[in-house]
């Protein structure tokens, strides 16, 4: 009887202790099954704050991007918007013509050089530093000179034009940054160019800055001409083209009035110089406009040395002839009197 008794202690001793060690092994799970969910919800947490923390990074970026463009886009508008005109190119069929034509009209011309990849050059210089450059080109050898030769033959003869600029490197950083055209910086002794690989059909224009004062020797010309003032600009879409403008600093002042034009005519102006901007079936430098001391002595040697008729119009209180291509044999030339 005693022993069936211990025996009977031992089986109920050991169901206690097997039952025991299963609730330990159903809390040990639940436990585990605690702990997991927690990781996966602490996994859960960190993968959120992953994604808003790259959220945030890529917003920062995008807002240094725009900050970083928007200087650019400062820097740009400056440096233009101070600017001067420095020259501008006319194309010819024939050199010798073009510059006894200019010298009919009263300009002192001096000769230029005739350089390795075929262009030939004259100019007519100003006090202020600005040209005319008369250009012929025959037998081009590079790039550039066969774009010139290609305009003059298609008869566009307004090839290009240059304002002369300050901080021209940080004029190239800038339009890096803008993913604009005007990359291509050149470099020499005596000036810098910054310009766009080919002739920006639609603006065809180049920066330039000098290494030393450019002086100009022949600038007492027989017409009392003192130098140029505004350049007419022809464009295809005059809203893009104006809207360009306006980056580079310049301000719409009026409506101008020139003869034949069909389309809307503006005047722009940054702190130096004009640009007459002219609605038009096609893009080109189609005109200069050249500020003169007494009106009355282009007018004579107009009629004297070219027997030829002229317009005449009032800007403002202002009188000006206007010369046509047709007599030019190249672009509009406007003569205007400085006001008093």
């Amino acid at each position: 009887m005693k022993v069936q008794l211990i025996f009977i202690l031992v089986i109920f001793s050991l169901l206690a202790y097997n039952c025991n060690n299963q609730s330990n092994v159903e809390e040990s799970k639940k436990i585990t099954q605690n702990e997991a969910q927690q990781l996966e919800a602490q996994k859960d947490s960190n993968k959120i704050r992953i994604e808003a923390l790259s959220d945030t990074i890529g917003q920062l970026k995008e807002q240094k991007s725009l900050i970083e463009k928007k200087t650019a886009e400062s820097e740009v508008f400056s440096i233009v918007k101070n600017s001067f005109f420095d020259h501008v190119i006319i194309g010819t069929n024939n050199l010798n013509k073009s510059s006894t034509l200019f010298t009919n009209l009263g300009f002192l011309v001096k000769e230029g050089n005739k350089h390795k990849n075929g262009i030939t050059n004259s100019f007519v210089e100003f006090i202020d530093g600005s040209e005319i450059e008369l250009m012929e080109v025959d037998n081009p050898t590079d790039e550039l000179s066969k774009e010139y030769g290609n305009l003059i033959n298609a008869n566009k003869y307004g090839l290009q034009f240059a304002v002369r600029v300050d901080e021209i490197n940080k004029l190239k950083s800038s339009f890096s940054q803008l993913n604009k055209g005007f990359t291509e910086l050149s470099v020499n002794n005596t000036y810098n160019t910054l310009s766009s690989k080919n002739i920006n059909s639609e603006l065809p224009i180049f920066f330039i800055q000098y290494n030393s004062e450019n002086n100009n020797v022949l600038t007492n010309h027989k017409n009392k001409a003192k130098r140029i003032s505004a350049i007419w600009i022809s464009t295809k879409d005059i809203k893009q083209t104006a809207k360009e403008l306006v980056n580079f600093g310049f301000d719409a002042i009026d409506n101008y009035k020139i003869p034949e034009a069909t389309g809307k005519v503006i005047r722009f102006k940054n702190n130096n110089f004009e640009i007459i901007l002219i609605e038009s079936d096609k893009y080109e430098i189609s005109g200069i406009t050249i500020l003169v001391e007494d009106i009355k002595i282009i007018k004579n040697t107009v009629k004297s040395n070219l027997s030829t008729d002229f317009i005449e119009q009032n800007r403002g209180k202002v009188n000006c002839i206007i010369l046509k291509p047709e007599i030019t044999k190249s672009i509009w030339l406007e003569f205007l009197e400085i006001q008093n």
